[in-house]
């Protein structure tokens, strides 16, 4: 048993898998922090007292296939039966996002909790786990027609008419970006073309789970 885990921590995560069936344990820190062992633990001492548990990662760079140096990424042997996922997904070749690591952890969580099981997000990447326990909206990508015809539009003028316009429609955005930024301009008025006000692209929903988070160190 992990060092982090005795009887009676044990015992309150069992608490609190039973009183809910949305439960979502979260367990966050560096590299060789000692979440693998821990997460490990966690789940053994669930499926002692019947609960299921199965571990979702949530470390960008363990989602890649052959990129197991200096990933902390476990070993097949290592896993002592229970459930991983979301571990060698990707090609090296494949660009990974928050966005699209969100689709597939929230589809996985719920797939696990519809066998009646606890899942365990574990990683140590905190945007994706942020887009998964604080539901964060991410933008559509950039049409790149219109990013060019924004880019011709901001050298007119040097952005002027460009940040007029960001800063009538969402000052707290323009408030954010200086108008000699160019890239950070553009997006800007991308999103808000495209997806809303920019401050309000990323914000935060109610989470979806009862959470309960454990931070390594």
């Amino acid at each position: 048993m992990s060092s982090f885990l005795d009887d009676a921590l044990a015992n309150d995560v069992l608490c609190f898998a039973k009183r809910s069936s949305r439960s979502l344990v979260v367990i966050v820190g560096p590299t060789a922090s000692g979440k693998t062992d821990f997460a490990l633990d966690l789940a053994e001492a669930l499926q002692s007292s019947s609960i299921g548990a199965e571990i979702v990662n949530a470390d960008s760079r363990q989602l890649y296939r052959f990129l197991d140096i200096g990933t902390g990424k476990i070993l097949p042997s290592e896993m002592r039966g229970i459930p991983h996922h979301l571990l060698d997904v990707l090609d090296p070749k494949q660009e990974a996002t928050a966005a699209a690591y969100q689709v597939q952890a929230l589809r996985t969580i719920d797939e696990i909790h519809k066998c009646g099981n606890c899942p365990i997000l574990v990683g140590g990447s905190m945007l994706y786990v942020s887009s998964v326990i604080d539901q964060l909206r991410f933008p559509t990508a950039a049409d790149p027609a219109r990013r060019k015809s924004l880019e011709e539009e901001y050298e007119k003028d040097g952005g002027e008419r460009l940040y007029r316009l960001l800063n009538e429609s969402d000052p707290v955005a323009a408030a954010s970006i200086h108008r000699n930024n160019k890239p950070y301009v553009i997006r800007a008025v991308e999103l808000l073309e495209s997806a809303g006000k920019p401050s309000e692209v990323k914000k935060k929903e109610t989470p979806c789970y009862d959470l309960l988070i454990f931070g390594m160190q």
